[in-house]
């Protein structure tokens, strides 16, 4: 029996890591439009991480390249969580007439 069977009971245990393999997989191609980037910032468990990881005092600046303003990254600053927490309230925009990222030529492209 291959060693990897053995340590995952046999073919249960390969089923089970097969399936945990798809779902990260899943997980990590799942599309991500700017309000989800915004959750996914906002819910706390990105800071914590950096909390953990950075001594105190550490001052966070993001890489972007908002689709507003340009292709060109741009550094943002500290005030971005801010930023982050309003746009994941604003969600609910997504797909009306009043989301702002709804105009730009790679959503208009995504819903066709």
């Amino acid at each position: 029996m291959s060693p990897i069977l053995l340590l995952f009971g046999g073919a249960i245990g390969l089923l089970a890591l097969a399936s945990a393999v798809a779902e990260s997989y899943a997980r990590l191609l799942a599309y991500k439009d700017e309000y989800e980037v915004a959750r996914l910032y906002a819910d706390g468990r990105f800071a914590a991480r950096l909390d953990r990881t950075f001594e105190s005092g550490y001052r966070p600046t993001y890489l972007l390249a908002p689709p507003l303003m340009g292709e060109k990254k741009r550094r943002f600053g500290t005030w971005m969580g801010g930023a982050y927490r309003l746009l994941a309230k604003l969600k609910f925009l997504r797909g009306t007439p009043l989301d702002p990222f709804g105009y730009l030529g790679e959503r208009k492209q995504e819903r066709w």
